[in-house]
Order: structure tokens, then C-alpha cells, then sequence
């Protein structure tokens, strides 16, 4: 039987399309190989009719929303049984209508976090606008007086025109006193392969040396507000360090929304007559994307917490403000773990005793790692049995472990124990919202590579399809998951990152890797070898 999303039956019953292939429409015949977004030019030229070939019809009050009107569906949608749409129509359907999500505005809210604003588009406006060109909307901190205006210098103007957005939040370094309620500090975090991620702190005054602050900046660098500390300290700054086959930042965040996003986030009928979308549960386990301009000033700073950022010939470029998952001392502790393969790849043998994920880590000849669990365990969908409660159990134990010994006088002070951290993870991840997330993220997985790579040429197909599908459920099997688990009140969150739209240059390198896996016999061979799979016989 297919694996079930209690999500994704709720897309059954939102989604009504008229026609459900995506090639059907313009926005998806000129997305970008590398990107998964159409060019600026054909997205300005697209038209209504291209966009109502795919209308939603919302169950509750039988409405269409197209071209910002409200109006009745016609006969065939309103009668149409939801079991006639498979699920991979039915999500073809949801990125069909990526526009409205990507017309989503980010909004900073004055004691920090980051929830979206419809963006006012106009009626006669359609397909994708770019998320990275929308200045997010700053809400004002109650008896704080009128926004701190700031002067951009002629230098900071042209790099910032050179990135060709009419407005942006921006990153830029000042020694003006009148604006240390704005000034921030960055500290180095992590580091990726391809990344660099850097904490914020608040700046100190009292040194000689400029700091950092966040500006909001309109009209092509002519008007420039000071933004609040306090508003971006509870996030953390992500850079790339500019390899040759990277992605650029702008470039993930418009993918993150127009591609990742909606495939978790369902749409509902507005009160008004404009196009808006709302959240569904599962956003809450999304991190927004906020980009921001960094100028050469900064990038040299950075540079030099990080010596493997690249220096660029840009005078400006982006990077992503992300919401900060660390650990708090004494208040709660963070764990990551890689969900990667929850369901077993289409191509594995019928006599498979190991999924994807463990036929991967045997082939590497590292043994089981102590924080290793097979990912089919935790998104099992049959009832939970008593060995898969074993393994998760142990897993989140040495997980746990590991990072309360990083806070030990704190634990021992608030009178944490290490048995009651573990049983709350073990209820989230077996009847909790953790469950829920991995059995959603486990059912898209499924359904955008029903076949697998290796099947790409079998028979005849629409390949531009089939690559776009492959690249997001790649992009879904190679993402992380950040829990923050508190010591005392409050419930257990959990968010999803690395979420950026892969590339199909690497489709090569998962070909060659699943063939050797199949051909070589690691998901099958040695039965006692690597026996923690769900699969693993006896």
C-alpha cells in the first residue's frame, strides 16, 4: 500500500485543477535547468489564461480565486471526484500555483521572528515574482518614535543597483552613535561544505570598533531606515562561500518559496476578494528564507571570521537570514538529525534487507554509528511496534546524552533528567507533530520518484518533468531536521533546513551512485552485517 500524508489528503480535497499536467502551463515550460525559475522576462509576459489553466476550487464556500476575483467553478470542477487526481497531479497542481505563494512578503515582527504578508500584486499582475525583490514589512515597535533614517554612501547606491531590485533589506557598517539601538555583531557558528552560518549579538557601543546594522532600503538606495536590534537577533546569517557548482542566495530563497514551500503549505479561502494563501501546520516546521543584501564592507568582515568565503567581483551580493536553532543554556537543547530516505528507493531489489539509507552507510564500511537509526523506523506507517519504539528510543538516548553533557551544570541545577528529555522525544516522534512531519515529508519523497533514477530512460515520458520531480524529492532526502526540546515548559519544535532546490547537474553523480548500491549487491548481501534496518530479516 502507498504510504499516506494526512496533509496531502487534505490537498485532495482543496485542489480542483482544470487540467493537471504542469507542462500545461507557461510558468513551469520556462523554469530554468539550475534554478527552477522562469527568467525575468518570460514571468513579466506571462498571462491570465496561462495561470486559470490550473484554478484552485476551495470545498468550503465552492469558490475559485483566479486573476483576484472571486467566482462559482464550473460544472466540471465542482463535480469532480477528488480519487480522479493522483497525488502526483495533485502536487504538480499546488506548484502550478506557486505564484501566489512567491507573491508572499516576509514581515518582521519587533521582538523578532518572521511570519509572510500577502504582497499586494494588482489584479493584473501574474506568474513569478521574485521572493528576493521584496523588501520585507518592518511592523513598528510600540513608543519607539518614527524609523531612524540612514544615508546610504554613492558607493553602497551602485552596488546596490547593480543587483537590479528596487528595494531590499540591506547589511552595512556605521560608527553613528544615534544608531546603537540598531547596531549588531557577528560571531562564526558553522560551517558547510558550501556554506558559512554566523550568530548575531548585540553590538557593543562602547567599542571603537563600527558595527554592523540592518537597514531597510526603498527606491533604488535613495530612502534608508535603521532596523532594531531586537527584530534580528534571533536569527542567524548564512553565507555562501562561493564555490564554482553553488547556488547563489537569491537564487535559494526564490526556489525555497516557489518550489519547496508549497508543498507544505495549504491554501484557504480569504475574506477579501484577493488572492491570499494561509498557513497549514506543517509551515510551522519551515524556515523562512529572509534575504538580505551584504556589501563588500561586510563580506571582508566575514571574511575574516571565515577565510574559506571566496572573495567575488560583485560590489553586493545575498545572503539568508534563517531563524536560530542553537541550544539555550539551561532552558532547552538543540539536536539535528537527517531524516534522508524514508521511503525505500523505487530501484532497490525486490530481496532488499536494507533501505537506501543503510544500504548507503554499510557500502561506506563504517559500522553503525551510536546516533544512527534506520529512517523507515521513524516513518514507519504501521502502528508503532515495540523494537521500533526500542531503536528510537535508543537513538534519541545517545542522541540526548551527547548534548546535555555540553550543559551539565545547568541540568543539575534545574533538576533535568535525561530519562524524561528522551521519553518526550520518543512521543513526538511516534504519535506527535514529529511523526506527522516525517510520515508528509516520506509520502512527498514517494510520489516525486515513484520509478527512480535509474529509470529515467525505460520509456517514453516527459523528461523535464521527470528531472524537476527528481530534483525535489532530492532536495526533501538531503534536508535536515533541527528539534529544540525544552528542559521544563513549552512543547517540543522542530523545523526543517538545507532545504535549498538541488541542481540537475547532480543528477549524474545519483545515478552512479544508486547503480552502484543495486549492482553491487549492498542492499541485499551479508544479512548480519548492518542489521538495524527495518528491513533486516529476523
Amino acid at each position: 500500500m502507498p504510504p499516506t500524508s494526512p496533509t496531502l489528503e487534505k490537498f485532495r480535497t482543496l485542489l480542483r485543477p482544470e487540467r493537471s499536467q504542469r507542462s500545461s502551463s507557461s510558468v513551469d515550460t520556462l523554469e530554468s535547468a539550475s534554478s527552477g525559475l522562469p527568467s525575468a522576462s518570460h514571468a513579466t509576459n506571462a498571462k491570465a489564461s496561462d495561470m486559470n489553466r490550473a484554478q484552485l476550487d476551495y470545498q468550503n464556500g465552492k469558490f475559485d480565486l483566479s486573476d483576484g476575483n472571486v467566482s462559482r467553478p464550473s460544472p466540471s470542477h465542482r463535480h469532480r471526484s477528488s480519487s480522479q487526481l493522483s497525488d502526483l497531479d495533485v502536487l504538480h497542481t499546488r506548484l502550478s500555483n506557486a505564484h501566489l505563494l512567491a507573491h508572499h512578503q516576509f514581515e518582521l515582527h519587533p521582538a523578532g521572528g518572521v511570519s509572510y504578508k500577502p504582497y499586494p500584486t494588482g489584479a493584473k499582475r501574474h506568474g513569478r515574482q521574485p521572493s528576493h525583490s521584496l523588501l520585507p514589512y518592518i511592523q513598528q515597535i510600540p513608543n519607539a518614535g518614527e524609523p531612524i533614517a540612514v544615508e546610504l554612501t554613492q558607493q553602497e547606491i551602485e552596488a546596490f543597483r547593480s543587483l537590479d531590485v528596487p528595494s531590499a533589506l540591506c547589511c552595512i557598517r556605521r560608527d553613528d552613535s544615534s544608531l546603537a539601538r540598531s547596531f549588531v555583531r557577528f560571531q562564526s557558528l558553522n560551517e558547510g561544505a558550501a556554506n558559512a552560518v554566523f550568530s548575531i549579538t548585540a553590538g557593543q557601543d562602547a567599542t571603537k570598533e563600527p558595527d554592523f546594522l540592518f537597514v531597510a532600503v526603498r527606491q533604488s538606495g535613495k530612502v534608508a531606515t535603521a532596523i532594531p536590534a531586537q527584530m534580528i537577533l534571533d536569527k542567524v546569517l548564512r553565507v555562501s562561500k562561493g564555490l564554482p557548482k553553488s547556488l547563489k542566495s537569491e537564487v535559494i530563497v526564490d526556489g525555497f518559496m516557489a518550489d519547496v514551500r508549497p508543498l507544505f503549505v495549504s491554501p484557504k479561502l480569504s475574506t477579501t476578494a484577493s488572492q491570499t494563501l494561509g498557513d497549514i501546520d506543517l509551515d510551522k516546521h519551515l524556515m523562512a528564507h529572509l534575504p538580505v543584501v551584504l556589501f563588500n564592507e561586510g563580506l571582508s568582515a566575514l571574511r575574516k571570521l571565515v577565510p574559506a568565503i571566496r572573495p567575488s567581483n560583485d560590489e553586493a551580493q545575498f545572503g539568508i537570514l534563517l531563524p536560530d536553532m542553537s541550544t539555550v543554556t539551561g532552558q532547552n537543547i538543540t539536536f539535528e538529525i537527517k531524516p534522508k530516505w524514508l521511503a525505500q528507493s523505487p530501484t532497490a531489489p525486490a530481496d532488499a534487507i536494507r533501505c537506501r539509507t543503510c544500504a548507503l552507510q554499510y557500502s561506506r564500511g563504517k559500522g553503525t554509528p551510536t546516533d544512527y537509526i534506520c529512517p523507515l523506523r521513524l516513518s514507519n506507517e504501521n502502528q508503532t511496534s515495540e523494537k521500533d519504539i526500542e531503536c528510537i528510543r535508543k537513538w534519541a538516548t545517545n542522541v540526548l546524552s551527547t548534548q546535555l553533557a555540553k550543559d551539565s551544570d545547568a541540568v543539575s541545577s534545574k533538576g533535568v533528567t535525561l530519562d524524561s528529555l528522551v521519553s518526550r522525544v520518543v512521543t513526538y516522534f511516534t504519535t506527535g507533530d514529529g511523526r506527522i512531519l516525517l510520515l508528509h515529508l516520506k509520502k512527498l519523497q514517494a510520489t516525486l520518484d515513484s520509478e527512480g533514477i535509474l529509470q529515467r530512460y525505460a520509456h517514453p515520458r516527459d523528461d523535464f518533468n521527470f528531472v524537476y520531480d527528481l530534483r525535489l524529492a532530492m532536495t526533501l532526502r538531503d534536508c535536515s531536521l533541527f528539534v529544540v526540546v525544552p528542559f521544563h515548559d513549552g512543547a517540543i519544535t522542530s523545523k526543517l533546513a538545507d532545504l535549498d532546490f538541488k541542481s540537475a547537474e547532480k543528477i549524474d553523480d545519483w545515478r552512479d551512485k544508486e547503480a552502484i548500491l543495486v549492482n553491487e549487491g549492498w542492499y541485499s548481501k551479508s544479512p548480519k552485517a548492518h542489521d538495524v534496518c527495518l528491513l533486516a530479516r529476523g
